[in-house]
């Protein structure tokens, strides 16, 4: 997405969502928190996203300690996903010897705390999908998409953008029809957008003396993603409603109408128009898709919007060869001048019969008899 002041910031367009749809781009946007965001991102939200709305999807004091930027134009709405009142229970339930040597002001030590309380844990997904909290806050999310004007886009985050962030882009694809392999690869995206972050965090982990399962359980509670994270709450709704489908519509209250409305809105229906040859004198074209929206595109994916004259390849013209003329005799018609394209044999200047050579006159031959002569030599001398 280009911004330079917010992590793992990526969209959700361009995947495929069957029958040759795929997901419009620019619309729905995920990202970690936006505190950090730059003048410039704000402008790029705002003006290159046409960014209406953002869903923080934090607890109150995530929420409190970096507050998200106001940005002309742009409603913030607060959606928290995790029951904090259930949370302070289990906190509650820490032992003296859990706290023990424990700074609330230190990031590590805030994530040993969470993960000894069970906060964090393989099975939090199931947990934040399943309580009457996280319900309410993703069936907003829902309804708000329902609501976003045309042509603007809505993003969603959190603090680090990759749990309670990954779940609400499981949520919004699967209601598009994205398919479960997709969304587990979109999940396990943050790995690479976090890259140098999961990196540096590793390092300082090991420096402090970490290792082993107990830094790759730190870490996942931290900036990385594990896939089985995703596959236990994919699997909870499949074996309690279905399908994730059937999760959003029994828990979250979408119809199936609106279902079908959120696809109409959201998905390019793409049409694959192969690669034709120009040929002399007709155009060709590039391997492109439409939508029934009447934009163009050059991958199947959506991804690249190009104009309709951008597909076009023009005629090459003919390539004239001349045919010589042929001259004609008395026996044989001759021909003038001509041309043909040497490419596709079309004629382009025709050549005209010339008529065979008339023939020549016979010498006349006179005959004169002898008897003749004699009867005029005769009058001579009678002269």
């Amino acid at each position: 997405m280009g911004l330079t002041g917010v992590g793992n910031a990526r969209e959700l367009g361009g995947y495929p969502a069957g029958d040759g749809r795929v997901v419009k781009h620019g619309v729905f946007l995920r990202t970690a928190s936006l505190a950090g965001a730059t003048d410039k991102d704000k402008e790029r939200l705002k003006d290159d996203y046409q960014l209406s709305v953002v869903i923080d999807l934090r607890m109150t004091r995530e929420k409190e300690s970096a507050p998200d930027p106001e940005i002309p134009g742009v409603r913030n709405i607060h959606l928290g996903i995790i029951d904090e009142v259930a949370v302070a229970e289990k906190q509650k339930n820490l032992s003296a010897e859990d706290l023990e040597g424990l700074d609330m002001n230190n990031k590590v030590d805030r994530l040993i705390l969470a993960i000894k309380a069970g906060i964090v844990s393989d099975q939090m997904y199931i947990e934040w999908l399943s309580s009457a909290t996280g319900k309410a806050g993703y069936a907003q999310m829902f309804k708000e998409m329902i609501d976003l004007p045309e042509g603007k886009a809505l993003l969603f985050h959190c603090t680090q953008g990759k749990d309670r962030t990954g779940c609400a882009a499981m949520l919004i694809l699967s209601a598009l029809g994205v398919d479960e392999d997709t969304i587990l690869k979109d999940y396990m995206l943050t790995n690479t957008y976090n890259a140098d972050l999961i990196s540096s965090e590793r390092q300082m982990l090991i420096d402090q003396g970490y290792e082993g399962q107990e830094l790759d359980r730190y870490m996942k509670a931290m900036d990385e993603v594990d896939i089985q994270y995703m596959v236990n709450a994919l699997e909870w709704m499949k074996n309690n409603y279905g399908s994730v489908k059937g999760y959003i519509t029994k828990e979250l209250g979408l119809t199936e109408a609106q279902i079908e409305q959120l696809q109409t809105r959201y998905l390019h229906n793409m049409t694959a128009h192969p690669a034709k040859e120009a040929t002399c004198t007709e155009p060709g074209n590039i391997d492109y898709w439409t939508c029934d929206c009447g934009k163009y595109f050059s991958d199947v994916q959506g991804e690249n919007e190009i104009g309709k004259d951008d597909v076009v390849i023009q005629a090459k013209g003919h390539t004239s060869v001349k045919d010589p003329a042929v001259a004609p005799t008395h026996t044989n018609t001759g021909l003038t001048e001509g041309s043909h394209c040497s490419v596709c044999g079309a004629i382009i200047k025709i050549q005209e019969v010339v008529q065979k050579l008339a023939k020549d006159p016979q010498p006349m031959t006179v005959k004169v008899s002898k008897k003749t002569v004699k009867a005029s030599k005769l009058k001579k001398k009678n002269r």
